[in-house]
């Protein structure tokens, strides 16, 4: 006990330190352990669209009962085109990657699959862009104006990073 009275603060420290590893231990074991990987993003249904993009799509475009219905067909009907493309071009990329596994590397194998993942990668953004003309035609005259708005925000936050990027990389060279 003369640690005790010598030291109180570290004594609390150290009190107060057990306790919130036994509460962190507690809400572990209650809740089953840390999620997986794959229960992270688990979208309930095979090849459903996060259930978080389709709240906000109808709280910003402020949309009706039937209009979110209509809304979540075209998801689940997109979801499973791109799926079925995304995969063809992945199994495209493991089929150029394992050209790398020989001894001598041949790059006339690897032109007809990567010629192929090109036109994959055009059709999958043609179905990008189609998916959201139906969700635009789902809209009214207002929503479409608030569409057109995330559309914007959108394209801002995708192409304004690499503009910044490459912007820096010229300051790089010109100096």
């Amino acid at each position: 006990m003369d640690f005790i009275t010598k030291n109180k603060l570290a004594f609390w420290a150290i009190v107060i330190l057990i306790i919130l590893n036994i509460t962190t231990l507690s809400l572990v074991l209650l809740r089953g352990g840390p999620p997986r990987p794959e229960e992270r993003f688990m979208r309930g249904p095979e090849d459903a669209p996060p259930p978080d993009a389709l709240m906000f799509l109808e709280k910003e475009l402020n949309f009706s009962r039937e209009q979110a219905e209509q809304l979540k067909l075209l998801r689940e009907t997109h979801f499973k085109g791109s799926k079925e493309l995304l995969d063809s071009i992945h199994l495209l990329k493991k089929e150029i990657l394992s050209e790398l596994r020989n001894e001598i590397s041949d790059p006339e194998k690897i032109k007809s699959p990567a010629s192929e993942i090109g036109k994959l990668q055009t059709e999958f953004e043609l179905m990008i862009f189609n998916h959201f003309a139906e969700i635009k035609n789902v809209c009214d005259k207002e929503q479409k104006i608030k569409f057109a708005n995330l559309i914007d925000e959108i394209i801002k936050k995708n192409i304004a990073p690499k503009e910044v990027r490459l912007k820096k990389e010229i300051k790089i060279i010109h100096k």
